[in-house]
């Protein structure tokens, strides 16, 4: 059968040359996360690509029409439509298209002392469109990265590039997890309950903290909650639910005459002394000191 690395209609592919990507390992600031490769292939029908001992980067690719197939570490990944993989450095793979519907793909070669941060993935990724983040906005950043490099290796031009390549991997990975707030937090069927639990507590700043309600509403124990509430964030549900209150604090700060006083009530904590302190604990001033800060 027929197969092809390369070489489809309307594919486009940069390279970047040796010397600059030397010149990524040695800067201070590219040598976090830089690209080596970057390309799109549609339609791209008979792509197969195998390397028995891996690429030398870390791969990205983001299927947005049609579907393929990855095959890594001995497991075969059927890929469709706004779907993604990452391939770390090193490990053996073979990648190709569905021979009825072949898939159109975008991809990148990346590498850095911070890569391995957008390459926690066990298997294929999905991206999830939102009201908010849209599958044109992750090729709208592919499409800034390629077109910057078609106008040539200036240092301006590159730290762009590497600055977008932030963009367009955090993205990926934040669109992958499923966020169904707007099902609220009663939904147990909700596939992201700490997204659910942060949208609940968003809307009820003025209340107080029931570790135990939140859980209920979640469909899980307090102590499940809790747990993955923190490795999800970082950050315990009380510790964010005061990020939430401060927040919403310079909200009325920065948009109402209210009194710090009124204030304090409106997000729910009755103590106008512990209220200033956990604000400038969070913000570094106090509120009135805040309040009279230029901003903008």
């Amino acid at each position: 059968m027929l197969k092809l690395r390369e070489g489809f209609k309307g594919q486009r592919i940069i390279v970047l040359p040796k010397f600059l990507v030397e010149e990524f390992r040695k800067d201070r600031f590219a040598s976090n996360l830089y690209l080596t490769d970057i390309g799109f292939y549609p339609n791209a029908e008979y792509h197969f690509c195998h390397r028995e001992n891996g690429a030398g980067e870390y791969i990205f690719v983001f299927c947005q029409q049609g579907g393929g197939w990855l095959e890594m570490e001995g497991v075969r990944h059927a890929i469709g439509r706004n779907q993604f993989f990452v391939i770390p450095p090193g490990v053996k793979h073979s990648y190709g298209a569905d021979k009825a519907e072949p898939w159109s793909i975008y991809w990148v070669h990346f590498s850095g002392s911070l890569a391995d941060g957008y390459a926690k993935y066990k298997g294929p990724g999905t991206i999830y469109q939102t009201c908010h983040n849209k599958i044109s906005d992750i090729v709208r950043s592919f499409e800034q990265i390629y077109h910057t490099l078609l106008l040539g290796y200036s240092r301006d031009n590159i730290r762009y590039v590497i600055s977008c390549l932030y963009g367009f991997l955090g993205l990926a990975a934040y669109m992958s997890v499923k966020r169904d707030s707007e099902s609220g937090p009663d939904s147990r069927n909700s596939i992201n309950v700490v997204d659910s639990v942060i949208s609940y507590m968003k809307e009820h700043v003025e209340l107080r903290l029931n570790t135990q309600e939140l859980a209920e509403r979640a469909g899980c124990s307090a102590a499940v909650l809790a747990a993955r509430f923190r490795q999800e964030t970082g950050y315990t549900l009380r510790s964010y639910f005061n990020h939430l209150k401060i927040q919403e604090a310079c909200l009325y700060l920065d948009n109402t005459d209210m009194s710090v006083s009124q204030i304090c009530f409106k997000i729910g904590l009755n103590d106008a002394l512990y209220f200033s302190r956990l604000f400038s604990r969070i913000t570094g001033v106090c509120p009135r000191d805040y309040r009279k800060r230029i901003k903008g």
